[in-house]
């Protein structure tokens, strides 16, 4: 994909409305839909070792690190695989898998909020689970990598979600207090994350399976809970500055505040 543009330029809020000073977008899920490629490329790795994973189990694990996963299924004890030897194998799992035919869906309006966010003057970056190696190709792919203030991912932080340490990391690395990020997640872990780190926080459905899917991730904690990022504007942003205490129109949401379409 090209890359996107940085707009048209600052945006004045409308009355109510709220441009964050910083934007801190989970990538799997939220911007881009890896999460059942890279589940599938777990399956693959485990399946002949004495640690197999059931399908399930692995799509459990949505919003988490790989050191924390890596950590759970005590992979190096029982395999002796250290977690780069273990997640280096599932990259190769998954590179083995797109070259089949598996596809990674970019998410509906991701990529235009991330350009919109740069225009309007809020530094933007990606807080992650994934490592720096699939998280810089996922960016450039999806074509929002140059509109970064920066990446953080599990290479940078000793414990991840639902931990607050890696919102907190990125609220440090962008130079911007908590209280003046919005966070953007899809994941259960990611939103408590958020939500401990005492930013705004967005909860993107688009990605999430049903209920009574292993996957299905509950979101309903979030500031606003809206059903792709097309629909996210300095209003809604403002509702969910509002909802989290720091702000913004009168009578804003409490939390889980789902936006209807007009």
């Amino acid at each position: 994909m090209a890359d996107v543009d940085g707009g048209p330029g600052p945006v004045t809020p409308r009355s109510g409305g709220w441009w964050p000073a910083a934007a801190l977008f989970d990538l799997d899920g939220t911007l881009v839909d890896r999460e059942p490629l890279m589940t599938a490329a777990v399956v693959d790795v485990m399946a002949d070792t004495a640690r197999p994973v059931p399908e399930g189990e692995a799509a459990g694990w949505v919003g988490r690190a790989w050191r924390d996963i890596h950590v759970e299924l005590e992979v190096e004890a029982r395999l002796g695989w250290d977690l780069g030897a273990w997640h280096g194998r599932i990259l190769d799992a998954a590179d083995a898998l797109v070259a089949a035919g598996h596809e990674v869906r970019h998410l509906t309006g991701g990529a235009e909020l991330v350009a919109r966010l740069h225009a309007a003057g809020t530094a933007v970056a990606v807080v992650t689970g994934s490592t720096r190696r699939e998280a810089h190709a996922a960016l450039e792919a999806l074509g929002v990598r140059h509109l970064l203030v920066d990446v953080v991912t599990s290479d940078d932080y000793p414990v991840g979600k639902p931990d607050p340490t890696p919102f907190l990391l990125g609220a440090e690395r962008v130079g911007v207090p908590a209280r003046g990020c919005v966070v953007f997640e899809d994941s259960t872990p990611g939103v408590a994350a958020g939500l401990a780190a005492g930013m705004a926080v967005v909860g993107v459905t688009e990605a999430v399976p049903p209920a009574g899917d292993p996957a299905h991730q509950d979101l309903s904690a979030a500031h606003v809970v809206v059903a792709t990022l097309a629909e996210v504007d300095d209003e809604v942003l403002g509702a969910a500055r509002a909802a989290a205490g720091g702000g913004g129109p009168s009578g804003g949401g409490g939390a889980g505040e789902r936006r209807e379409e007009t």
